[in-house]
């Protein structure tokens, strides 16, 4: 006890002399409490002293040997921390305990129950895979996700060339006839994944927002092509309509004119029965 006693006293001695000035004591080699042969900075030995053979009294930092348990948090909420094959961190509010919270197994793995909240500058892995709700994740891929995601904004970075390449002048569109000859036969666009493909390998955002922008693009381009189509064959329809006006007042006309001298001549049929008519009068 005695010894214990010299030991407390001689580390109260160095905290006061480290109080007044900025040395440190001792300059080297190791201090002990509770022990002669000290192995670290700083070894306190298995003593029982209220409990604990460490403790802040100002409130955040408490280690208890008897249980060998290591308490962070003010009195109302605590995190423990036990050591052994696993170490866990259990979390207590102030009634009631939350085991295996946050747990480290003797392989280095690391298992949380419950969120994850993770501030500054966020969450990395800096080689290999992420699993979300899942242990499971493919070869080829960085994050697996099983269950249903949600954000307010995805990017997805581009790996290939953007399909603005169909508006250049060199494009060959595919004829119609082409396009309707592959659906027949095989029940899905050209360059889009079949209803099989999706099932067996999932669909790509990226790849797939690529090969449908590719498409609209050249739905564009056919558009456009009617468009000329179109406007060319109005152009044929109101020439004829033109004609067909033309050839309807010509016919109109000549049928009016021809009116006019089917009347003239019969007025001068007329007036030739009624001299006619008279001269015979007059032999009589």
């Amino acid at each position: 006890m005695k010894k214990i006693f010299f030991t407390l006293s001689l580390a109260i001695a160095c905290c006061a002399v480290s109080a007044q000035n900025t040395n440190t004591f001792p300059g080297s080699g190791n201090v002990g409490i509770g022990t002669t042969l000290p192995t670290a900075g700083l070894d306190i030995a298995n003593i029982s002293n209220g409990g604990y053979n460490f403790r802040v009294t100002g409130g955040y930092t408490n280690f208890n040997s008897t249980t060998t348990r290591y308490t962070y948090g003010t009195s109302g909420h605590l995190w423990d921390v036990t050591y052994g094959d696993f170490t866990t961190f259990n979390y207590y509010n102030g009634s009631t305990w939350s085991t295996n919270r946050l747990v480290f197994d003797n392989a280095g793995n690391l298992g949380i129950a419950g969120n994850l909240n993770v501030n500054g500058t966020g969450l990395s892995t800096i080689a290999g895979s992420f699993g979300i709700n899942t242990t499971n994740v493919p070869v080829g891929y960085t994050l697996a996700v099983n269950g249903s995601a949600i954000a307010t904004s995805i990017t997805v970075q581009s790996y290939g060339s953007w399909p603005d390449y169909v508006f250049k002048s060199d494009y060959q569109l595919p004829l119609l006839t082409t396009i309707k000859t592959y659906i027949d036969q095989n029940h899905h666009l050209p360059e889009i994944p079949s209803a099989d493909q999706i099932a067996k390998d999932g669909l790509n955002l990226g790849e797939m927002d690529k090969l449908l922008t590719k498409k609209v693009e050249e739905l564009t381009l056919y558009l456009i092509e009617k468009d000329k189509q179109l406007n060319y064959i109005n152009q044929i329809i109101n020439k004829q309509q033109i004609e067909i006006e033309v050839q309807q007042n010509t016919s109109r006309l000549a049928q009016e004119q021809s009116n006019d001298l089917l009347k003239a001549q019969q007025e001068q049929i007329d007036q030739l029965k009624k001299q006619l008519e008279s001269l015979i009068k007059s032999k009589q």
